[in-house]
């Protein structure tokens, strides 16, 4: 006597034949979506960028143009602009029935470099150099060769960390304050600010930014600070402001 299939085998059948279904239907109109004409991309439209021109961003994606909406992937878009640096993340997503959508996570400058020949580098958040010099931002002076720096490289560099970290904790005591500072250099082992308003050099030392930052609006807001002059907030309770001649 033959076996009779089990709840179980039928149940397991019939799902292995709806999945077959379901891939062949999928598959199907997918094919039928490639070969309709009113599917083809007549728009592209970008999203996210700043510092990227619409002109350059519209050139690259030109080829795109006049495909069917559904044979550009993620992949392809991604692809395509894989090459430029000031785009960090990118993704598409289609607008039926005959537009494309591409939005972009741009790399927005956090300083510049400015290397031993002077010459000017952006570096964004994660230290990638950049390749414009569009954005107002605070300088970074190191004794670099210019000549080992390229486009999409990482910054490695002891004092180029410790003037983010430092940045870092001057944005938490407060976000604004990083918009008076126009540069930070390295001198007798310590971070030196300059002052963008007056050019007087800041240093804060370590520990307490936020108490040493208070101390240093509260003497700016109640006395007027020569120009050249150096106010040194590393000890304790106490500013010192000397001229820098002395």
């Amino acid at each position: 006597m033959q076996k009779k299939r089990s709840g179980s085998t039928r149940y397991f059948f019939y799902i292995i034949l709806g999945i077959i279904a379901l891939y062949t239907i999928f598959f199907g109109i997918r094919i039928l979506f490639l070969n309709l004409d009113f599917l083809t991309i007549e728009k592209i439209e970008f999203s996210g960028n700043t510092q990227l021109e619409i002109n350059f961003l519209e050139n690259l994606s030109a080829d795109f143009l006049e495909k069917n909406l559904f044979a550009v992937s993620n992949i392809d878009v991604q692809k395509k602009f894989e090459n430029v640096v000031r785009i960090k993340k990118i993704k598409s997503t289609k607008i039926f029935p005959n537009k494309l959508k591409i939005i972009i996570e741009e790399r927005i400058g956090k300083f510049y470099l400015k290397t031993a020949n002077g010459k000017i580098i952006p570096l964004d958040k994660d230290k990638i150099v950049l390749d414009k010099k569009t954005e107002n931002l605070p300088i970074i002076s190191l004794n670099l060769d210019s000549l080992n720096i390229f486009i999409g490289q990482k910054i490695t560099s002891t004092f180029v960390d410790s003037v983010f970290a430092f940045e870092n904790k001057l944005s938490n005591a407060d976000a604004d304050f990083i918009n008076n500072i126009s540069e930070f250099y390295p001198h007798e082992n310590e971070i030196y600010l300059i002052d963008k308003n007056n050019g007087n050099k800041i240093i804060f030392g370590n520990g307490e930014i936020d108490k040493k930052l208070m101390r240093f609006k509260y003497i700016e807001e109640n006395r007027t600070f020569q120009s050249g002059s150096i106010i040194d907030l590393r000890f304790k309770d106490e500013v010192i402001i000397k001229s820098e001649e002395s």
